[in-house]
């Protein structure tokens, strides 16, 4: 089952001409990279509380809440992209990036 970023990153994906559509690969490799982290400290805070380490769950809330807000501001950056790549040429458009997406 796909996660909620992922099946909007797939939809904004497919709205893009197909010369634009790496944006959306790229993307999709880093929130591979972001769940591997998840993966790698959930395996890393498991070794700590089988060795009898306190996990700080303060901590843990933190590091969870961090991922999100990451890939929050990514998925909102890349719709920012997806709007001004689809309203290329469109004079009445304001711009959300005003150095352009190509």
């Amino acid at each position: 089952m796909k996660s909620a970023f992922r099946q909007r990153v797939e939809d904004l994906k497919s709205r893009l001409p197909k010369e634009h559509q790496e944006i959306g690969h790229y993307l999709e490799h880093v929130l591979d990279s972001l769940d591997s982290l998840e993966e790698e400290h959930l395996r890393l805070v498991a070794a700590y509380a089988y060795q009898g380490y306190k996990v700080s769950g303060d901590n843990e809330q933190v590091f969870n809440e961090t991922i999100l807000t990451v890939k929050q501001q990514l998925f909102a950056t890349f719709e920012k992209t997806v709007d001004d790549i689809l309203h290329k040429g469109d004079k009445r458009w304001d711009r959300n990036f005003k150095d352009g997406t190509d």
